[in-house]
């Protein structure tokens, strides 16, 4: 008896530790999803941050394409543009955008007349279908018919600055460019770019070179960016920007992180802590039933009426019993969801007080006997 007494013991054990390994597997998984969802939603967040800078990206270059877009309507309609006259446009159209540096036209590609002109003289007779770092995009733009962005360059009248190509053509044949010249660091500054780093992120842009498809840095946040970045595309004609965009404290803040683990290990030990009481419960109700009913046989000057009151009560036993065990399966299948959890462990309390005042009154009977 003390050998069965023993394997028992062993085999509650052994239950025991299944119960602790399925319960931890499950509670792991839950927490990899939710980890997988946290990030998810703020990849979105991130997704909307980085489409709010490309929507000023365009609507800056619309903005730009009004004004390179006047000059060339003015030539396609053959209207002369003269120096005196080109000044006068090319002062109105310069406005008082920070970002636009210089209006040119470029009759065959070489640049011809520039405004402001003091400032950049010195880009007067530059072909741009030939100059070295700028060839392939306007010619690029000349093939293509489609205004192009390209840069930052290193401009010749200093500084730096991105240039917009819009080509021009009259009756059919290519006339030249009408070119807008941005200052880059203000063109920067106008599309806000500060904004992403005050919402916490870190972020690089980039694009290919044409000519290499090496990779070239447009702007970026920081000198350290991690890998696991969301890249959102920005498609402009003839050319793409590449948004790469993290948070500074990574998708997942450390500390939620921690909170997230401890908590799962605490759910796997009072899960597992609660399904062993019940364990060990059941085996001494189990033990103390069958002593009661060796007990009751012996017991042969028992009445039918007390053998039908046992019947009865150990029918009230399982009964709560039936319960304790249902709503413990049904809170392995949604470990995680605290509202269930809580319900369950409620009408588990409730089975066990009843099944205890049972278990209470038979004691009772008993003594009196």
């Amino acid at each position: 008896m003390v050998y069965n007494e023993i394997m028992e013991n062993k085999y509650l054990i052994y239950r025991i530790l299944i119960v602790f390994v399925v319960v931890t597997f499950v509670t792991n998984m839950a927490f990899v999803a939710l980890q997988k969802n946290v990030v998810s939603q703020e990849k979105l967040k991130a997704q909307y941050t980085v489409n709010s800078t490309i929507s000023r990206v365009e609507i800056k270059l619309e903005s730009y394409i009004e004004k390179v877009g006047f000059l060339k309507k003015t030539i396609e309609a053959g209207i002369d543009l003269d120096d005196a006259y080109f000044e006068s446009v090319a002062s109105r159209l310069y406005g008082d955008d920070p970002a636009v540096k210089t209006i040119e036209l470029a009759p065959n590609g070489i640049i011809q007349n520039v405004y402001p002109f003091k400032e950049n003289q010195k880009a007067i007779g530059m072909d741009m279908l030939t100059e070295h770092e700028r060839k392939e995009a306007a010619t690029l733009a000349k093939d293509t018919r489609k205004y192009t962005m390209e840069g930052p360059y290193d401009l010749k009248q200093g500084g730096k600055g991105a240039i917009l190509y819009d080509p021009i053509y009259v009756n059919g044949e290519f006339w030249g460019f009408s070119i807008l010249v941005i200052d880059w660091d203000a063109f920067l500054t106008e599309i806000h770019l500060n904004e992403l780093e005050k919402a916490s992120y870190d972020f690089v842009i980039w694009k290919k070179d044409r000519v290499t498809k090496e990779k070239i840095i447009i702007s970026k946040s920081s000198e350290n960016i991690g890998s696991d970045t969301l890249l959102v595309k920005c498609a402009l004609p003839n050319n793409n920007w590449n948004f790469e965009i993290i948070p500074k404290n990574g998708w997942i803040n450390k500390y939620e992180m921690m909170s997230l683990v401890v908590a799962s290990i605490m759910i796997d030990f009072l899960v597992t802590a609660a399904i062993a009481q019940l364990e060990i419960r059941h085996k001494k109700d189990l033990e103390y039933a069958t002593q009661i009913e060796m007990e009751a046989k012996k017991a042969q000057e028992a009445s039918a009426a007390k053998s039908r009151f046992l019947f009865s009560m150990s029918h009230d036993i399982r009964t709560p019993m039936n319960a304790i065990m249902g709503y413990t399966e049904l809170m392995e299948k949604n470990v995680g969801n605290i509202e269930k959890e809580k319900d369950y462990l409620s009408k588990i309390r409730y089975s066990s007080t009843f099944l205890l005042d049972l278990i209470n009154s038979i004691l009772e009977m008993a003594h009196i006997e």
